[in-house]
Parts: structure tokens; sequence; C-alpha cells
């Protein structure tokens, strides 16, 4: 039994209401034998912020929670992390009707221009959703997608960081991130997100080669049957007492009732016994190239229609 992190977007203004919603959708999706490393697994959620953020800012947060293990959503027995999120495109439905002959366009037309589009709003998508029809007339339901006002203007830009060790250390990312953060500080806007593109590693290598020669004789066994018990191998300075060692391990086998097979290498280290050579390589830095997402002219919005739900679960 382990644990899994998860991330789940749900609406609703009300909080209980939408964990609710979110525990009995996961259930139904992924079962109700529990330990599903889902938000079903919880019994309580607690709200992180009081004040919302925009729905894409509130997934990254949720992100930077979980790779940071915040204390408040780290338990995998404890609640589930709530963050308070406005959705960036809202949802509008509008429903015309008119006469049969009128063309699929037109019909289009007339819910485009039937839609309320607040200032700083856009229309992102139309698309309808259902259709009657009489002997005179059509009518068609629509649904609009809307970009809410205040999301300001993005563009990215590719920088570059260097962080100390490799990228495969765990704590990799968090070391970008802080890099990141660190650059980003100068740059107007806010950083809405940030992705690694590439990443390449210094590498410090070291050999070491030992002094003078030492050569010593090894003598192993190899044993068969049901006892499989072996001696360590037993190291001599001389190929003379190697082999009499050898002939009596092998009286002693014989004697044992035991077959066993033996024999004798050479083995070659420096004079202090340490390898003739040895060498390692270690990352001392990886210089990694980040795209990074910056939104200028945003602002921060005044309604919750949604929740992130952040955290661990059993699994």
């Amino acid at each position: 039994m382990g644990a899994s992190t998860f991330i789940t977007q749900t609406s609703g203004s009300n909080l209980q209401e939408a964990f609710a919603a979110a525990c009995q959708d996961a259930s139904f999706e992924h079962g109700h034998g529990g330990y599903s490393g889902t938000v079903a697994e919880k019994h309580s959620v607690v709200a992180l912020d009081k004040t919302p953020r925009w729905s894409d800012e509130g997934l990254a947060y949720a992100e930077a929670l979980l790779e940071a293990r915040d204390e408040r959503i780290s338990d995998k027995w404890g609640p589930a992390g709530a963050i308070p999120v406005c959705s960036v495109v809202r949802t509008a439905r509008v429903t015309v009707s008119s006469s049969r002959s009128t063309s699929s366009a037109a019909l289009e037309q007339m819910a485009r221009d039937k839609v309320r589009i607040e200032r700083g709003e856009e229309l992102v998508s139309l698309r309808s959703t259902s259709s009657a029809y009489d002997s005179h007339t059509v009518t068609v339901n629509y649904e609009a997608s809307i970009r809410r006002a205040g999301l300001g203007t993005s563009s990215t830009r590719t920088i570059k960081v260097v962080v100390d060790g490799s990228s495969s250390s765990m704590d990799f990312r968090r070391k970008v991130k802080e890099a990141v953060d660190a650059k980003m500080t100068s740059v107007a806007g806010q950083m809405a997100g940030w992705r690694i593109v590439t990443a390449s590693s210094k590498t410090k290598s070291e050999v070491t080669v030992g002094k003078g020669r030492q050569t010593s004789y090894v003598l192993k066994e190899s044993v068969s049957g049901w006892n499989r018990a072996t001696d360590a191998p037993k190291y001599f300075s001389s190929l003379t007492e190697a082999k009499a060692a050898l002939k009596q391990a092998m009286a002693d086998s014989g004697a044992a009732g035991r077959e066993a097979s033996f024999e004798i290498v050479a083995e070659t280290r420096s004079a202090e016994g340490a390898p003739l050579v040895s060498a390692t390589s270690r990352c001392v830095s990886t210089t990694v190239e980040v795209e990074v997402t910056v939104i200028k002219g945003r602002t921060r919005p005044t309604t919750i229609d949604g929740w992130v739900l952040v955290g661990w679960a059993s699994c």
C-alpha cells in the first residue's frame, strides 16, 4: 500500500458540494474498492487560499505544491487541498429559431449575435448541441466558449539556467524552478508556466593510477550437489603456495564426499592493494534550456466558479 498524487478540477462555488461531486465522479470512474490513488479516497477537504486564481494558475500552483511536498496536503490520510479558481473560459448557451430554409451558416451567425460578450471578453468557439424541427421552423441550441476579460496577453521566451548536479537527481526540477524564478524577477509580467526543453550535463572525471605492482594467486572453488556452500577465495603470494593449497582442498573435498571444481587465477593490483587504475565520473552541473510563458496585463479574478483539488491519496 503506497501513495499517489492527484490533481482534480471541479466546478461550483461551494467547496463542500464541489468536493463531494469530485469524489463521486472519481469513485464512478475508478471503482469503490478503495486505494485508487484519487480524490475518492479523501474524506475531508481544506481550502488553501481565500482569494481565487485563474484556473490555469491554479493548476500550476497545485503542481508546485506537490513538488514541494507541502505539509498541508502531503498526508495521504489527511484532507485534500482545495485551490479556489475562476475558469479562464466561461460557457454561455443560446437558442435561435428561424424558418427551415435558413442555412446553417445564417443560424450560426444569429447565435453569435445573440451571445452576450462583456467588455474585454472574446468568443473562442461556438457549437450546436441540439436542434428541433417542426413544419415551418428550426430551433437550434448553441454552446459558446468565451475567454474572460482580464487574462492579459501571453508570450513565450527561452532562457538558460545552470544548476548543480545531475538531471536525474530527485530535486532537479526544484533547483530548475528556483533558478528560473530568480532569473525572471527582472522580467516584466507574470510567469504562468515553464517547461524544460533541453538539459546538458557537465561532468568531471578523475583517474587514479596505483603505484607498483603486486600479483596474488587466488584459489577459487565451485561446488555441485545439494550442499552448495563454498569457502571464500584464498589469496597466496606465490603460485607454489596456491598449488599446495589446491592439492589440500581437493583431498578435503574427496574426504567429505562432495563434488567440486577448483581454479587458480592471478590477480594483479597496485602495491598498496588498490586497483591498477580506477576512474570516476560525476556530474558537477547541468545547463538547462527552459521555455517560459509570460503573461502581461493580467488581473486577479474576483469570483469563484470552481476548485482545483490536490494532494496525496492511498493506492
